[in-house]
């Protein structure tokens, strides 16, 4: 009976390390600071507002990766089959801080700049 009694502990013991080690952590060298983070709501919010189609929660949005290419470092997100870059270049312009692109079921493709005061400019 005690020999039961263990391994039932063991096993809860065993499962709840496993649960606990689930959560999503940062992928390697991706900080989500909050000009990151400003920039992909005020993007969601413009899309919401030009009428793109119905947008993953806000919330569910999870780094994915970040990119290194010629300098520039570009943010990567996925939530479900949506994928969201963020591209910050090497010296970044004073007009954007950010080129974005959003891609999601089917063809769809959004790219806009992110402004320095989080304004979003669609591209043409």
């Amino acid at each position: 009976m005690v020999k039961g009694m263990k391994r039932a502990w063991m096993i809860v013991l065993l499962a709840a390390g496993l649960l606990a080690g689930c959560g999503q952590a940062e992928p390697p060298g991706f900080t989500e600071h909050a000009d990151l983070r400003a920039a992909r709501a005020a993007l969601l919010d413009a899309m919401r507002a030009d009428g793109d189609p119905a947008l993953p929660d806000d919330a569910g949005w999870r780094p994915l990766e970040v990119q290194t290419i010629a300098g520039a470092t570009t943010y990567v997100y996925a939530n479900g089959r949506w994928r969201m870059e963020l591209a910050l270049p090497p010296q970044s312009p004073a007009a954007y801080l950010y080129r974005a692109r959003v891609t999601g079921p089917g063809d769809f493709v959004y790219a806009a700049e992110v402004r320095a005061n989080y304004q979003i400019i669609p591209a043409q």
